[in-house]
């Protein structure tokens, strides 16, 4: 299975595929989500783009789900972290004032 992550902390946007290995693909969109991320790092599938971080968004099943600092929220309209997962300011508005990162 290949998971598609919208690398959105540390990767400009650019698009990380994770390969979750087939006897591991099966399961509930949260032990997949985990998986995603485990096997998003460079020590795992080694890229050369950052490995899967908080702030991060991953594409599953039709949905898209936000990396946060203790799991994963799916994003829907009107979405927005309480933090910004680059800086921890406050996020107010769609972009960070601090440090210019975008909201998914």
């Amino acid at each position: 299975m290949i998971v598609e992550v919208e690398m959105r902390a540390f990767g400009k946007g650019q698009i990380r595929k994770v390969t979750i290995p087939s006897e591991e693909s099966e399961g509930t969109d949260s032990e997949l989500l985990e998986r995603v991320f485990h096997y998003g790092q460079n020590d795992f599938q080694p890229q050369r783009i950052p490995s899967v971080s908080v702030g991060d968004v991953v594409r599953l099943r039709g949905k898209r789900w936000y990396t946060d600092n203790i799991g994963f929220k799916e994003v829907v309209d009107g979405f927005r972290p309480p933090h910004c997962p680059r800086c921890f300011a406050k996020a107010e508005d769609s972009i960070c004032n601090t440090c210019q990162y975008e909201y998914p």
